[in-house]
């Protein structure tokens, strides 16, 4: 259960005597160390005890007046805007899954009244429609309709659009360790990186930011974070050289002493996040875990899967999620567990990546018989939340292989200078070092050092030669560029169905004038219930902002993302619109109205109509068309 001090402190005021620690635990369904923390934490924001202790439990202060002490709260929902609490509500109802929610207790949560939390429902089912899932209200109680399947991605959708990144944000980071210099470890390790010539994305600089700060401030609070001891060795001198030399650096400048695990600790956590991942195959990993543990982690991954429609399958997340489960069974048996600064918020900001990872600890206790702490826990999101953010900043790479064989380390080498000069556009995903694994990976595109059979001609491959990668940088861009023009292609192929429809498509109206065209649609779109009355307002405060014609095209839409249904309307004029000026004519309009669950395609789609539609030779043939289907099939 999600909780707030203020419900803690909403519960204590209906009281008429002491309660105890375990009776508000038990009442909330959380630790007593969980609610020890909010009281301490609702006292100290108001710099008095207004929740007073004794040895009989929790009381609110007498000497304190309710009512003043909720008109001074600024908590999440007093006084909100109906798009928070409509998020608060899709959280809500999300995390109790298949149980019903109290209308009252619920309006009560929010300090909102029935009709109002009603107005929300409304919204709400809106929003939900294209997945054709809706909310409502039976005997009081609230409950959600739908497939199971759609009512799983919508899940799915809710937690990629709307995780907060919080603890890969190193200005959020510096509020949660006030005994280390986040600032200064950021330099020291951007100074390292640059000085070593060694790859890291914004998102594994962060990631490894955030545990050394963990480590770090373990440290000079007097905490045990060695994990599980190994045999295992560093693959390289010159691994072991780099390690040494980042150890010394953070040994010195924050006065911390490593033991032997903890240097492994920090090597793994740098191969991990660099262009050298560790292990190299998941056979090496069974090696260092197990055949046991990997398979339950595999069992924990699918299942998860089928309940929130998160895919974590990815090799970048099985390896260090896997090590660190390995070190935290090993954490728990030698009771050393290790407090995390960042559970509270984790809790709060992200409830369902926690429940994500609350379910793999009830695993976890079942299958390994253990207890585990909500502290580690959150280190267990962290990682989960961590593959989503993941995912969302790579999604709009291409995947690449490499295939070489590995002589004289030159698949290293070759990686770290496509990282160096590509990394903002490419995901390196693997390594095949012969056909046969070659043949079982897929890719975007694929790099090599050698010639390759015939049966390759068609996909993307980049033959260089790996020691003069310098001489090959503008080939290397050239077929990125096509494999993206490609792809583009291929993405409105995919939603074409979806998104495009007869009866949003037009040849040759009567109306020459940019705000003719955009009142037809939007009336058109308002009379089919795909938006609501305000959406025109939204599209003509965009138009005002920047004019959306180019090259013979318009591309009208909201900044709101306000559409009930998203949808492409299409107009094509053979004699031409004006758009704003004499200056823009444009022959083709397209008009978008998207749904804020469609807020990650939005980008990719807009890009793709450009990138297809706006040559002056496309622009000739969409004039030919006279029917839908004559416009699809150009496309499609």
């Amino acid at each position: 259960m999600v909780i707030k001090s203020l419900d803690i402190f909403l519960f204590l005021s209906k009281q008429h005597d002491f309660v105890s620690s375990k009776k508000i635990a038990a009442h909330f369904e959380v630790s007593m160390r969980t609610v020890k923390s909010y009281i301490k934490k609702f006292n100290m924001q108001h710099g008095k005890k207004i929740i007073i202790s004794t040895n009989r439990g929790y009381k609110i202060n007498p000497q304190c007046s309710v009512k003043n002490i909720l008109s001074q709260e600024n908590n999440e929902y007093t006084g909100v805007s109906s798009e928070q609490r409509r998020k608060y509500i899709i959280k809500k109802i999300l995390m109790t899954h298949d149980n019903p929610i109290d209308v009252f207790d619920l309006c009560e949560e929010l300090h909102i009244g029935y009709s109002t939390l009603m107005g929300d429902f409304s919204k709400l089912n809106k929003i939900f429609s294209p997945y054709e899932v809706t909310v409502s209200v039976k005997n009081e109680q609230v409950y959600l309709h739908g497939q199971e399947k759609k009512v799983r991605k919508m899940v799915s959708n809710w937690i990629y659009n709307n995780g907060k990144n919080f603890f890969m944000d190193i200005y959020q980071l510096r509020t949660y360790f006030n005994k280390v210099d986040i600032d200064g470890l950021a330099a020291l390790m951007q100074s390292f990186f640059v000085s070593h010539d060694i790859y890291i994305n914004d998102f594994g600089f962060n990631f490894v930011l955030l545990h050394l700060a963990i480590m770090i401030d373990c440290k000079k609070n007097n905490k045990n974070v060695t994990f599980a001891k190994n045999n295992n060795k560093i693959s390289s001198d010159m691994d072991n050289h780099l390690c040494e030399l980042l150890c010394m650096k953070l040994q010195n400048e924050f006065a911390v002493s490593w033991d032997k695990a903890d240097r492994y600790d920090i090597y793994l956590l740098i191969k991990s996040n660099t262009i050298i991942s560790y292990p190299k195959s998941m056979k090496e990993l069974v090696n260092i875990i197990g055949r046991e543990l990997i398979n339950k982690i595999n069992l924990y991954i699918k299942s998860i899967a089928k309940m929130y429609f998160i895919d974590l399958s990815n090799k970048s997340f099985i390896i260090p999620f896997s090590l660190h489960v390995r070190n935290l069974l090993f954490r728990i048996r030698e009771n050393k567990m290790i407090s995390n600064p960042m559970t509270m918020v984790i809790k709060t900001e992200n409830p369902i990546i926690y429940d994500i990872a609350i379910y793999v600890s009830l695993c976890l206790k079942k299958d390994f018989q253990v207890d585990i702490i909500e502290d580690e826990t959150a280190f267990l999101a962290i990682h989960i939340a961590g593959e989503i953010e993941r995912q969302n900043k790579t999604q709009d790479k291409l995947n690449a292989v490499i295939f070489c064989p590995n002589y004289l380390n030159i698949t290293n080498y070759l990686r770290n200078k496509l990282m160096i000069n590509f990394g903002n556009q490419l995901n390196i995903v693997d390594i095949a070092y012969n056909i046969d694994d070659l043949n079982k990976m897929s890719y975007d595109i694929l790099f090599t050092g050698i010639k390759l059979p015939s049966a390759y001609a068609n996909r993307s491959v980049v033959e260089i030669f790996p020691y003069a990668i310098e001489n090959s940088l503008g080939s290397i861009q050239d077929a990125i560029n096509n494999v993206w023009k490609n792809r583009k292609n291929r993405l409105l192929k995919r939603y074409f169905d979806e998104h495009f429809e007869k009866r949003l498509f037009f040849s040759d109206i009567p109306y020459n004038s940019r705000e003719e065209v955009i009142e037809f649609l939007c009336n058109n779109l308002k009379l089919l219930k795909y938006v609501e009355k305000g959406f025109k307002d939204n599209i003509f405060q965009r138009e005002r902002a920047a004019n959306t014609a180019f090259d013979g095209i318009a591309i009208p839409h909201s900044v709101q993302m306000d559409a009930i249904k998203t949808c492409v309307s299409i107009v094509i004029s053979k004699k031409g619109i004006k758009w704003g000026d004499d200056k823009n004519i444009v022959h083709v309009v397209f008009l978008l109205a998207i749904n804020k669950i469609h807020v990650r395609i939005f980008r990719k789609l807009y890009e793709s109509l450009i990138s297809i539609f706006s040559t002056p030779l496309m622009i000739e043939e969409l004039k030919k068309c006279n029917s839908f289907e004559e416009f699809k099939h150009l496309l499609v």
